[in-house]
């Protein structure tokens, strides 16, 4: 016959859990806590309000905190879509050489953002490139246009949906191999800053 359990054993066994849940919401709040104030550095860059947030917190808070600030820091480095993205990603590597000195952090930064640099000329290289390229096909498009309507009609590259394609898929490829070098860096941050 099964053991009869008085209600102070069922209200233990069903609050035991209780107290892991209440820790792993007060870390959950540190580490959102982090995200804030990476966040704040972001907006402003202000270095001063960064190691002031941080010098609230202590030992073991401390540690989670500066995760949470990691974490969201580590999200900025990503391969850009535009120029200005740049200046976020650099103000994120400020943050972390702050948060990890003597780590070096600076010089992965700099050469992510040479990195990022070539990236964006590449680009426009390429679209160069491909311009000159498809300009005899281009301008066949033209004469044939000319000949169906009769009147003289001028093409730049971007009308047309073949050259638009060809475009894409090279700069996909781009895209793919630069956002492999951007990954591997942040691996690095990532083994760095562990």
């Amino acid at each position: 016959m099964g053991q009869i359990k008085s209600a102070l054993e069922i209200a233990l066994e069903r609050t035991a859990n209780i107290e892991s849940d209440a820790n792993a919401g007060k870390k959950r709040e540190l580490e959102n806590a982090g995200k804030r104030i990476a966040s704040s550095f972001i907006d402003s860059g202000n270095e001063a309000d960064l190691k002031k947030a941080l010098s609230t917190y202590k030992n073991e808070e401390k540690n989670i905190v500066t995760e949470g600030i990691k974490s969201l820091l580590l999200l900025k480095v990503s391969l850009p879509q535009e120029q200005e993205e740049v200046d976020t990603i650099m103000r994120a590597g400020k943050a972390l050489d702050l948060l990890y000195p003597h780590r070096h952090l600076n010089n992965l930064f700099d050469m992510i953002k040479n990195v990022l640099e070539q990236y964006f000329a590449s680009q426009q290289q390429l679209e160069q490139a491909l311009e000159q390229q498809y300009a005899p096909q281009l301008r066949k498009k033209e004469a044939e246009l000319a000949r169906q309507t009769g009147q003289q009609i001028h093409l730049s590259p971007r009308q047309d949906p073949e050259f638009n394609q060809l475009l894409e898929r090279n700069m996909k490829k781009l895209h793919e191999q630069y956002s492999q070098a951007v990954e591997q860096a942040k691996q690095q941050i990532q083994e760095i800053t562990a």
